[in-house]
């Protein structure tokens, strides 16, 4: 399984921002399933940068970068440099499912799988380069991957399930990864896993797995920035403070792919979001990429709307329910809770920026099934839990202290869990700790909040790491209501796989997120929150689009004529 990482860091993007409920319904009309310069079967050059839509520089306003290495960074930096190295394959430049869909980058084509699922081999395209003149070769895409053990990346979780990466971790300075093959001359580049896994190919589309010139230095590159294989490439990078970015003349458009729109990118970097987002109103920047803060988003919805543009993020904000501890042993219990809980509620809390849900898939993503099945019944609820024997039970309820939502949410369920005839205690944690502890079995929460937010746009990074019984760890844990049924499990493993994401396959991961929330009620999801994109005056946004992982496409950034 590549999901093994602590997901910690995949919440980058999960502080909440409030709303009002007009900024909900604009969001529900926004098109989320339109292409916009990325239509099936499009050329390249339908997909590269227009004269028509070209221009000089983009300005945006950035929080914190953590790196702009690839192989290092999973924060501030993510969206920067997914725009700057390319992999092997991307996600179609597309809102909504659409960008859920997996395109040769640098490859050829998508790869050719072996009947057994754990072969992959992909063919570069010919006469790539960096954006320094060299040649882009196989090995480079095998020196990328092997420099993630080298450097302690935090994306070498996703690649050790490839033959021999467990042990090239353990001596990185030695040989190869003996699972991945590679010749210069036929621009070939094979992997081999240990096991089939239908999320190699999403894994394979991160920046993590983009390739470098061989022999770049094992260590952070951020100011030193290493040549580029993507639409654009980094000038300049002062921490704390500004970057710069260009388009990459080296860079040939594909479908799906494009060149970008803007000649150069300047970015400054605001620590202070309320100061980014005056920064927006007066014109100084084009995008703010901080999240607007929660008491600005109605004044602005006011003064503003039309630079203010909400999207849907991969999100799923659900309550977990310990299987391991009495009440929630008992599967009457948990779907108790999912009777008892107004999802509706969670809107109000959200301030409107918010869409209930039943699903723990988001509605991003082409196997979501729309799920109605609990209706608000707090009267059965209670029946449920006497029937369990289950009446005056104490539990503990876990919140996150430093997330507003997430204290109004807890809150919120204790006094739903005492209506139902439990007894709730509620335990707020300190950020810094709360996800590691709400997955530790020495915390011993009976119910509490998670937050999921993917890392790629793959059924397995919710279902394989979040229901998997095989994937349940003392440390590191993320399957947090501890689920393990061996149904589920054994229906996880079949999907797992395959290597396609057919419409049949999509099929069968919706009847499993039906099976986990209705059959066996393993959580209890409610909201998909919304959030919203605050542009400059001159930016057209008419064409923005939200990708699945990393946010707003800036490199398809255009302004108005």
């Amino acid at each position: 399984m590549y999901s093994t990482l602590k997901h910690v860091a995949s919440r980058r993007w999960l502080a909440l921002v409030g709303a009002v409920a007009a900024l909900a319904v604009a969001a529900a009309g926004c098109g989320g399933s339109s292409k916009h310069g990325a239509a099936s079967g499009q050329t390249s050059a339908t997909t590269a940068s227009s004269s028509a839509r070209s221009f000089p520089e983009l300005r945006v306003a950035w929080p914190a970068i953590d790196h702009l290495d690839p192989a290092l960074s999973y924060g501030g930096g993510f969206t920067i440099v997914y725009g700057v190295y390319a992999s092997l394959l991307s996600y179609r430049h597309a809102n909504g499912p659409d960008g859920t869909e997996l395109v040769p980058a640098l490859a050829e084509a998508l790869p050719k799988i072996s009947t057994d699922g754990r072969t992959y081999t992909f063919t570069l395209r010919d006469g790539l380069h960096y954006s320094d003149g060299r040649p882009i070769k196989a090995s480079d895409v095998r020196y990328g991957i092997e420099r993630l053990f080298r450097v302690n990346s935090p994306g070498v979780g996703f690649y050790s399930g490839i033959e021999g990466a467990d042990a090239f971790a353990k001596h990185p300075d030695a040989g190869h990864i003996s699972g991945i093959a590679v010749d210069d001359a036929a621009r070939t580049v094979t992997f081999r896993l240990t096991q089939p896994s239908g999320d190699f190919l999403s894994v394979i589309a991160l920046p993590f797995a983009a390739p470098v010139p061989t022999g770049t230095p094992a260590k952070d590159q951020s100011t030193s920035p290493i040549p580029a294989s993507g639409p654009y490439r980094i000038v300049s990078y002062d921490p704390s403070r500004s970057f710069v970015l260009e388009r990459n003349p080296r860079y040939t458009a594909v479908d799906g792919v494009p060149a970008g729109n803007a000649r150069r990118v300047t970015g400054t970097i605001v620590g202070d979001p309320s100061r980014a987002v005056e920064l927006a109103i007066d014109d100084k920047v084009d995008w703010d990429a901080n999240d607007v803060p929660a008491d600005r988003i109605a004044d602005l919805q006011r003064t503003h709307a039309n630079q203010l543009k909400p999207y849907e993020p991969s999100d799923t904000q659900m309550f977990f329910m310990n299987e391991r501890l009495k009440p929630f042993n008992d599967v009457r219990v948990r779907q108790a809770v999912n009777y008892a809980i107004d999802r509706d509620v969670f809107v109000k809390l959200a301030g409107g920026l918010a869409t209930p849900t039943q699903n723990m898939l988001p509605p991003t993503y082409p196997s979501y099934r729309r799920i109605d099945y609990y209706t608000h019944d707090v009267a059965r609820a209670r029946r449920l839990v006497a029937d369990a024997g289950a009446t005056g039970t104490q539990v503990r309820v876990l919140g996150n202290s430093g997330d507003a939502f997430s204290r109004k949410a807890v809150t919120y369920l204790a006094d739903v869990l005492q209506q139902i005839g439990l007894r709730p205690e509620i335990k707020l944690l300190d950020a810094s700790v709360y996800f590691d502890a709400e997955g530790s079995p020495q915390t011993k929460a009976n119910i509490g909040w998670t937050p999921w937010y993917h890392d790629y746009p793959h059924p397995l990074d919710w279902f394989g790491v979040m229901v998997d019984g095989s994937v349940i760890r003392n440390t590191g844990n993320t399957n947090y209501s501890f689920v393990n049924i061996p149904a589920l499990n054994q229906e996880i493993a079949r999907l797992r796989g395959k290597s396609q994401l057919t419409p049949e396959v999509n099929a069968a991961w919706a009847e499993l997120d039906r099976k986990t929330i209705v059959d066996e009620a393993a959580y209890a999801p409610f909201a998909n929150l919304l959030k919203a994109n605050l542009f400059g005056p001159r930016v057209d946004t008419s064409c923005t689009i939200n990708l699945s992982v990393f946010r707003f496409d800036w490199t398809t950034a255009c302004v108005k004529p």
